[in-house]
């Protein structure tokens, strides 16, 4: 039911940690890895000999990072209903599996976040778990066409993906805080 997307470029090292610890949950059918030209590349050795693991290679010839387009690349593969945005540095724990499959299963949310308006942008970030996890209905992201690939280098792609969801009238709900931490 969930895909987990994780895009990484040069962050190997937490890659490694998180793609462990995700490994050892059963909350997920599969864990699509978009290595956008890492330097070294990532090897498929180095990860988890987990079944559900999907390396992708993507050459970036000029080394600039790309989140909406790197991003896109792995919701393009994504097979399961809901897809799971998950950075490298973010570990997840049974709990909050748990319960995000309970809210999947009664609300039948389009997005989950955990900042939901515009004022929560402006909040302290201290008050928000991560900004680098989102799940969102995949037939729901793909319509509404993904993260905005005008949007270069890193930062506000969330923003203008939520408020596409917003402007869709789609069902949002905010993400368990419960068993998430960061490297």
């Amino acid at each position: 039911m969930i895909s987990v997307v994780t895009v990484v470029m040069n962050r190997t090292e937490h890659l490694l940690i998180s793609s462990h610890a995700l490994s050892r949950l059963g909350f997920h059918q599969e864990h699509i890895i978009v290595d956008y030209g890492s330097k070294p590349a990532i090897a498929r050795e180095e990860l988890p000999k987990d079944s559900r693991i999907k390396l992708i290679r993507c050459e970036n010839p000029d080394s600039t990072w790309w989140a909406a387009h790197s991003n896109n690349l792995g919701f393009a593969l994504v097979t399961q209903p809901y897809t799971l945005h998950l950075d490298a540095d973010i570990i997840l724990k049974e709990e909050f599996f748990t319960e995000l499959q309970d809210s999947i299963e009664s609300d039948k949310p389009d997005l989950m976040c955990s900042r939901l308006t515009l004022q929560d942008w402006s909040l302290n970030s201290a008050l928000f778990v991560t900004n680098g996890l989102f799940l969102a209905r995949t037939c729901t992201l793909k319509r509404l066409g993904g993260f905005n690939p005008y949007l270069k280098g890193w930062g506000w792609e969330e923003i203008d993906l939520y408020s596409r969801f917003f402007l869709d009238a789609s069902v949002i709900k905010r993400l368990p805080q419960d068993g998430i931490s960061e490297i």
